[in-house]
């Protein structure tokens, strides 16, 4: 086998390559596997057969928020909710003066 400089251009289909050994990819084994949160491997490290998944965060699995409830959430810098809740709606005290509010409002004719 004709071994060929790196850059030769082949000029027919009678010449041979040399054997390539690729980079950065290509079979082997592999001997362990750790993570951070929020992946966990089960058992840590893998190091024959397990199981990769992502943590619980603790948030319980329910609908947040009604008619009467507005829902609140914490997310964390990688985008996690790390809380919920719900908050009752109150209502307003005080009263509204629709008089006042249609008056200052421009176009209106008694305003």
């Amino acid at each position: 086998m004709k071994i060929l400089p790196s850059g030769t251009k082949l000029n027919n289909t009678t010449q041979e390559l040399p054997p390539q050994t690729p980079s950065g990819g290509g079979t082997g084994t592999v001997t362990s596997i750790t993570a951070t949160t929020p992946i966990v491997v089960t058992p840590s490290p893998i190091t024959n057969t397990g199981v990769v998944s992502h943590a619980t965060s603790g948030v319980a699995a329910a609908t947040y928020g009604d008619a009467s409830h507005y829902a609140t959430f914490t997310v964390n810098a990688s985008g996690h909710i790390t809380s919920a809740s719900q908050v009752a709606v109150s209502a307003g005290t005080g009263t509204f003066d629709w008089g006042k509010y249609i008056a200052g409002r421009a176009g209106w004719p008694w305003g």
